[in-house]
């Protein structure tokens, strides 16, 4: 079943609000991040090292490959997987798709339209441009807040071109653990394989 990007950031922000806006009883150990234990999680056509302070979730979003949290910690991760020619023919059809930017770089700009339109960005980092295992990807970092939610919100989104498919590797925290959580997400991410 081909996935629908809107979709896909409609269900991540509804989770959203009903994860973040359970009371805080938070875990406020530190962890740091040299001392965290990572595991190899593969999925279908990839892999990733998740930490294991983190555990295989069900219901932060119906369309995500991979999805896993601590809901004391406050720390989500999930991703998205869009089959790559799906989604060039679909916004080539609407003229959406800018021949001049990569197959990753116009899922990204896709893919930020879309929250934008979600969620009011506070503040929006400089896209990096990266390799993550040879595989050409964007790195950006967005505090945000989402209505109906209680507390801003650290994003760190790293949108991946495989072989065939395009990934959105979506980390997400409180904006006052952004600090101490935004380390790890980025050690996730740079940990993405395609196996296939």
């Amino acid at each position: 079943m081909r996935s629908n990007p809107s979709r896909a950031i409609v269900f991540l922000f509804a989770f959203t609000v009903i994860l973040l806006c359970a009371p805080a009883c938070s875990d406020r150990k530190s962890d740091d991040l040299a001392k965290l234990d990572f595991k190899a999680v593969s999925v279908g056509n990839f892999s990733m090292d998740i930490p294991s302070i983190m555990k295989e979730a069900k219901s932060l979003n119906d369309e995500a490959a991979l999805q896993y949290s601590n809901v004391f910690k406050e720390i989500y991760v999930v991703v998205i997987k869009e089959d790559k020619q799906n989604f060039i023919d679909e916004f080539m059809d609407v003229n959406e798709y800018d021949s001049t930017l990569s197959p990753v770089e116009n899922y990204r700009a896709a893919q930020l339209k879309l929250l934008s339109e979600k969620m009011t960005i506070q503040k929006q980092g400089e896209t990096k441009p990266l390799k993550i295992n040879k595989l050409p990807a964007q790195q950006l970092q967005i505090d945000g807040a989402v209505e109906g939610v209680k507390f801003d919100i650290a994003y760190l989104f790293t949108f991946v071109e495989g072989k065939t498919d395009l990934y959105m590797v979506m980390g997400w925290t409180l904006k006052d653990r952004k600090e101490k959580y935004l380390p790890m997400f980025d050690k996730i991410a740079r940990s993405f394989k395609e196996t296939k």
